[in-house]
């Protein structure tokens, strides 16, 4: 499991299906449930790039092969098959495979792939929001009491998605709690880029609680520990700056909106999806009178 997650690169789904391809022509034909593990993340990474038919019948081939002792590779089938119903929008037939997925997992005690299949139960109910958040807290409670490492790797991500839902719901008590165990697990990893984000997220919490002294503090150090990193901050940091200079009364929020429009204006899927906020950035460089974030 570890050779094929370092595999991926979410990204690029059109190198990441190179990377695959290549693996599996080095991968030897003894490795039989590999190589079918391998065929299903290359119709995954077809998936993502919105190439449906091509990926159902890369796991159709999967499916006419595998023998039913492959638990891992049958596992892995179901998900993918469930991720490309999913992403074309066939709610129904994706929640299927994601509920045969998810018992399979835990009769099988493939801990990380059980709690892959909770967590895509809950993106597949995001229309249902209570409903979706029951999926994310029964993948957060199974990832917890697993003992094994690889299901524990989820941590990070179902803290911060679960802590998005609630900031979402305005429950923002919720929402920071969540958001400081994403940080304290990230700093756990060996991942500074995922860290410097859990410590920008709870910044984020705070500034929603009224808390921007102590967001803005805690943003200062975050721009620093960029710069000692030698990595550019995004827009969101400067944008967070300048919100917490804003509601302090303090000066220099000009700048940092200026350099945030400048960046996340150029995010085409940000400006369609929230207009509002990118026109607002303009104008509260330009110096106009703040509304409502």
């Amino acid at each position: 499991m570890a050779d094929i997650d370092g595999i991926w690169n979410f990204g690029d789904a059109a190198g990441s299906e190179a990377a695959f391809k290549a693996a599996l022509a080095q991968a030897p034909a003894a490795e039989h449930e590999h190589r079918l593990e391998l065929r299903t993340q290359v119709a995954r990474a077809m998936g993502l790039q919105d190439r449906f038919d091509e990926g159902h019948a890369e796991l159709d081939a999967v499916a006419a092969e595998v023998r039913e002792e492959e638990t891992r590779a049958r596992m892995r089938l179901l998900l993918e098959r469930g991720r490309l119903y999913n992403s074309a929008k066939r709610r129904d037939e994706a929640r299927a495979q994601f509920l045969q997925a998810w018992d399979l997992g835990r009769e099988a005690k493939l801990d990380r792939l059980a709690v892959d299949a909770a967590h895509m139960l809950g993106i597949v109910e995001l229309k249902e929001p209570d409903l979706a958040l029951q999926w994310s807290l029964k993948a957060l409670d199974y990832a917890e009491q697993s003992e094994q490492q690889g299901a524990k790797k989820w941590l990070g991500s179902l803290y911060n998605n679960i802590g998005w839902t609630y900031f979402d719901k305005k429950d923002y008590d919720k929402a920071l709690e969540l958001f400081e165990k994403a940080l304290r697990f990230r700093e756990t990893q060996d991942d500074l880029k995922s860290t410097l984000i859990a410590r920008w997220t709870v910044a984020r919490g705070l500034r929603a609680l009224g808390r921007s002294e102590e967001a803005l503090q805690m943003l200062e150090q975050l721009q620093t520990a960029y710069a000692e990193a030698g990595l550019e901050p995004s827009g969101y940091l400067y944008e967070e700056l300048g919100e917490n200079l804003l509601a302090l009364g303090k000066d220099g929020h000009r700048e940092h909106f200026a350099r945030a429009h400048a960046m996340l204006s150029t995010q085409a899927w940000l400006v369609e999806s929230e207009p509002e906020r990118i026109a607002r950035l303009e104008r509260l460089a330009a110096g106009e009178a703040p509304a409502e974030p």
